[in-house]
């Protein structure tokens, strides 16, 4: 086809009639081809723009809208009668317009040609619509703007997801910190270190301290950890190590322990850029491993001081018995006689170094007796006080009770307040110790207090212990010294318990404390019960008995029939219980029964005091059975009772008790 522009003129004649006409032909063909281009572009730019997936809209400086696609209006929510009557600044938040009205006026100043940002806007139900624009200006001759061409595209799902993942990044780092987890990130590159607020309480620092480097958190790990924590990050950073370790913190004289794991960020070359990482306090677990430990070692300490300790009361039990026997021999005038004395008391001194090294290694139950309570209170000031500038005062009445206590053990406990007393105390002072009967006692403190009890008051005038710290004084491993191990109250607090006690403190920061006991009491006698060295001048006893004695030494079995024989009574040994079971049937059947029967309780190797007690009871209920062992601490001991024994004798033993044990026994009948 060929497209033609045709220009004529019609001629006429005299009468007006057209006779002919002239003409111009010009092909047009090119020219036409060209507007149908056009047409058909304009068409198909017209039907994107109605049916496009993306807002398209042209408006006016002053005069708004010029036109605007379906989309466009579809992504607000509004008819075309209604959004037609909208301008861009109705549908655009608040908080986004200065920054729109900024772009708008740099393009009218022909500072630049457009402008492309992300900007929320409003739904008609009220919702926000988060939208990416571009805007172009198109120019009149001289350059000013006639109108915009603007392109939006609707990025609100992509935006709903990124908060969403903010929030759980911020709902992971809560529980992080909930969790006393702090977080943080190195930037390899600039070397800067964020930390989260819960690292800064981890590490006890103000949250509001300059920006950190890698160099000024070494400053805060403890010196002797520097090297392994800087050799750590290096393997982590340069060989893909594992970065999980566990080191320790020097804030301010203070050490903390912490838990640090991290992962190294690489770029697409493969180079490190940063470190994401989290730090957990880990104090509190470390030092509970650590006197877990201790406690290990200590329950070690235990079971090897209770095997020398048998083996040892036996020796002192040999040799206290020896002693008292040569005494017998020897009138109390001879020259040998006061040196024999003073060895007694030697040896009575070793025993209750023996028996405290036992209660504190391995505790147990107590072994209860009536005790004087002064004299283990003069007794543990003289043992914790010695070089200290700490005065002592006691206010004890003449007519205080004793108390039923083991010795041991209550020493322990006066023990471990006189010495946190001193501590209490380092520029000296007045430690007081106040006791008084309580007849009657109604209290409910323990249900388990006997009706009379002795108060005892241990008064410092130390630093004092603070208000919170006294609801957990008495917790395990709660401490309020640095080097406290957090065992010392919490022993005392087992101990009393243990005695049917209670122990209670009252403190006041900069004037004092005071630990206020209460132990059961024994209103019987008044004088003290401690052992001594007796002078058995009677070479028997008015009665007879037959006396059946068990134990694995040799050396006590000599010693002990040595005394029994003294006594004026008749002895038989065994080695072992099932010898002694043999023995016990065959006089029972002969008619000459054994009156008492005395039996170590521990026999390595053959059948022990515990087992053999058992076959003996079965055999006759009536049996009179003393129980003898080194091991102090041995709950059979404790509660000789409950296993059928009628007495006990805890090496080593004097000679005055076994004839006071064996007396009572037989006067029974």
């Amino acid at each position: 086809y060929a497209y033609t522009l045709d220009w004529g003129t019609v001629i006429h004649d005299g009468n007006g009639k057209p006779v002919r006409m002239i003409g111009i032909m010009l092909d047009n063909t090119e020219q036409k081809k060209s507007e149908l281009k056009l047409q058909k572009s304009e068409h198909r730019f017209r039907r994107y723009f109605e049916l496009g997936l993306i807002g398209m809209a042209t408006t006016s400086v002053e005069k708004g809208w010029l036109d605007f696609n379906d989309t466009l209006r579809n992504m607000f929510g509004y008819s075309r009668e209604e959004f037609i009557e909208l301008t861009w600044e109705d549908l655009t938040h608040p908080e986004d317009k200065e920054a729109d009205i900024n772009q708008f006026n740099r393009v009218i100043n022909g500072e630049i040609d457009g402008y492309s940002m992300e900007k929320r806007f409003f739904h008609r139900d009220g919702s926000i619509v988060y939208a990416h624009i571009s805007a172009n200006a198109i120019r009149k001759t001289g350059g000013t703007v006639d109108h915009f061409v603007a392109i939006i595209l609707d990025i609100t799902d992509l935006k709903l997801a990124e908060e969403a993942l903010l929030e759980n990044e911020k709902d992971y780092i809560r529980i992080q910190e909930e969790a006393h987890f702090g977080s943080w990130n190195l930037d390899l590159v600039k070397n800067k270190l964020d930390w989260s607020d819960e690292n800064y309480r981890i590490f006890g620092m103000p949250s509001e301290r300059p920006s950190n480097t890698y160099e000024r958190f070494l400053e805060i790990v403890h010196p002797d950890d520097v090297e392994y924590v800087n050799n750590k990050w290096t393997a982590a950073v340069n060989d893909n190590e594992p970065y999980d370790i566990e080191h320790r913190l020097l804030i301010d004289g203070q050490i903390k322990w912490v838990r640090e794991a991290a992962r190294i960020v690489h770029n697409e070359e493969g180079k490190a850029i940063k470190g994401v990482g989290i730090t957990e306090d880990i104090t509190d677990r470390k030092l509970m491993e650590e006197e877990l430990l201790k406690a290990r070692k200590l329950e070690s300490v235990g079971l090897l001081a209770g095997g020398i300790a048998h083996d040892f009361n036996n020796i002192l039990t040999g040799i206290f018995g020896n002693i008292q026997l040569a005494k017998t021999e020897l009138p109390s005038d001879h020259a040998a006689f006061s040196y024999i004395q003073n060895a007694g008391q030697a040896l009575e001194k070793a025993t209750k170094l023996t028996q405290q090294l036992l209660t504190f290694a391995k505790g147990g139950d107590p072994i209860i007796e009536t005790i004087d309570i002064e004299q283990v209170i003069k007794d543990s000031i003289r043992f914790s006080l010695s070089g200290s500038n700490v005065k002592t005062t006691i206010n004890i009445p003449e007519n205080l009770w004793q108390v039923k206590a083991d010795k041991g053990q209550l020493s322990q406990v006066i023990t471990n307040l006189v010495i946190n007393a001193d501590h209490a105390m380092p520029e000296g002072g007045t430690l007081t110790f106040e006791a008084e009967n309580i007849k009657g006692f109604d209290n409910n403190l323990n249900s388990l207090f006997s009706e009379n009890v002795v108060k005892l008051n241990i008064i410092d005038e130390g630093s004092g212990i603070s208000e919170e710290s006294q609801k957990q004084i008495f917790d395990p491993y709660f401490s309020t010294k640095e080097a406290g191990s957090g065992l010392g109250l919490a022993t005392v607090h087992s101990i009393i318990n243990k005695h049917n006690g209670h122990i209670s403190v009252v403190s006041e920061l900069g004037v004092g404390t005071t630990f206020t006991i209460y132990l059961p009491a024994d209103t019987s006698v008044h004088q003290t019960t401690e052992t001594t060295t007796s002078e058995i001048s009677e070479k028997s006893d008015s009665r007879t008995g037959h006396i059946l004695l068990m134990d694995d030494d040799e050396m006590i079995l000599d010693l002990s029939t040595e005394m029994i024989k003294t006594f004026g009574y008749t002895v038989e040994i065994s080695s072992d219980g099932k010898d002694a079971i043999e023995k016990y049937i065959s006089a029972k059947k002969c008619g000459d029964p054994f009156d008492v029967v005395i039996m170590d309780l521990t026999i390595p190797g053959g059948m022990g005091g515990k087992e053999t007690m058992h076959k003996l009871l079965a055999i006759d209920p009536e049996v009179k059975v003393i129980v003898s062992s080194g091991y102090s601490t041995d709950p059979v001991i404790a509660k000789y009772r409950e296993y059928g024994f009628k007495s006990r004798l805890v090496k080593p033993f004097q000679m005055d008790d076994l004839r006071k044990e064996l007396s009572r026994l037989l006067e029974q009948g």
